[in-house]
């Protein structure tokens, strides 16, 4: 309750272009799970209650923050039903659809878990700790832009100014790329050190993170699309057009299911031995480990899919014109890129496997990792011509 009335609150502020306490309000939930697992668990019996009751004061803290800014724009009214109003049943209407557009990568990951259950042990667990790593750019980079942008759509939709609106979006895939194209490359390219430096303890072997990492592998190729679907999504909803995502999900829900079992069917072929093979394909596919890597390749490739068919849609509806400058930034974007790349793997082919260090070296040299190829990126995107600028919307 207490984390959907804060998702309440964080909209209307964000409607208001109020972003900033939003964008705060999590940080509360992060420090009540720290201090949940530092002070509260060694005092209960069962620790992991502690976590439990966290996140409840934490939810209950994070509406308490964002009441005085609600406050502020004559917003903090008691609640009332309101069923019968029109403007309450046209929120009804276009959310319905709109939670299941938006959900459709959730769906997807959802899906993937249960084909892994019928694969070799620790595979769900592999897939879900690869997820973990997708949601950081996309929770920090992705859902921030889509957040700010939906406003802007929304406003310049309402006035029709059709320039402003495809101006607003074109600005949005910019950005979005300027962050999720290095994002996936370095995922591809550091996942086994990311993996082995976060998780390589106790039971998790370095087994354990080659796993991991084949799925960091498969998902983090469909880091692109995942991102640019947080702002192309808005550009529909903003014109409460709330049908288009669904279609277009539905296609990819179906098409993951598709790819799934395609997927796994190559990667079948390929992986299982031959001796294993004669046992049936029920007994391969429980005792061959690394199968999994068909079911993130094909959460990427769905998610290309609901990209391209809203690419379409959102072309022929005429509201986003691509402006001038893209093949300079894209000729940019290919180079920063490439710099950071040859950075990186001149780093990690002097350096040992991250299974087998300790983890104070794993700690330090994932920094330098990190470090050197953000650093790489920035300053070739600087050389080459980015600016503060390009960065503001319009």
């Amino acid at each position: 309750m207490f984390v959907s009335l804060t998702a309440l609150a964080g909209g209307a502020l964000n409607s208001f272009q109020r972003f900033a306490i939003p964008a705060l309000t999590p940080v509360i939930l992060n420090l009540c799970m720290i201090a949940g697992a530092l002070w509260l668990a060694p005092r209960l019996d069962v620790p992991i209650l502690a976590l439990g009751w966290a996140v409840l004061v934490a939810g209950a803290l994070q509406l308490l923050f964002q009441l005085p800014a609600l406050k502020g724009i004559d917003l903090l009214t008691l609640p009332r039903w309101g069923w019968t109003h029109p403007d309450v049943r046209k929120v009804l209407t276009l959310m319905i659809p709109t939670l299941f557009g938006s959900s459709i990568a959730q769906i997807n990951l959802m899906l993937d878990t249960v084909i892994a259950a019928r694969l070799a042990d620790g595979s769900q667990s592999w897939l879900s700790l690869a997820d973990r790593f997708l949601e950081l750019p996309l929770g920090v980079f992705g859902v921030a832009l889509g957040t700010v942008i939906l406003p802007a759509l929304a406003r310049h939709h309402v006035k029709t100014d059709r320039s402003a609106f495809s101006g607003a979006l074109d600005w949005g895939f910019r950005t979005t790329l300027l962050i999720a194209m290095p994002a996936m490359l370095g995922l591809l390219l550091l996942a086994e050190p990311l993996v082995a430096t976060l998780f390589q303890y106790r039971q998790f072997t370095a087994f354990d993170t080659r796993m991991t990492a084949m799925s960091v592998y498969g998902l983090s190729f469909g880091l692109p699309a995942y991102a640019m679907l947080k702002v192309l999504l808005p550009a529909f909803y903003a014109r409460q057009d709330t049908r288009t995502p669904v279609r277009a999900g539905v296609a990819a829900l179906i098409a993951n299911m598709v790819f799934n079992f395609a997927l796994l069917a190559v990667v079948y072929q390929i992986m299982v031995p031959p001796e294993l093979k004669a046992q049936g394909v029920m007994q391969a596919l429980g005792k061959q480990p690394g199968l999994h890597l068909a079911l993130g390749i094909a959460s990427a490739l769905s998610s290309y899919l609901n990209l391209a068919l809203l690419w379409y849609w959102l072309g022929k509806s005429g509201v986003y014109q691509r402006r001038p400058g893209w093949a300079g930034y894209a000729l940019r974007l290919l180079l920063a890129c490439a710099a950071m790349v040859a950075v990186l793997l001149s780093l990690l082919w002097w350096l040992p496997s991250f299974t087998v260090m300790d983890k104070w070296d794993r700690i330090g040299w994932l920094a330098v990792l990190v470090g050197s190829g953000g650093a790489t990126y920035l300053v070739a995107q600087v050389a080459l011509g980015l600016r503060p600028r390009h960065l503001r919307e319009g």
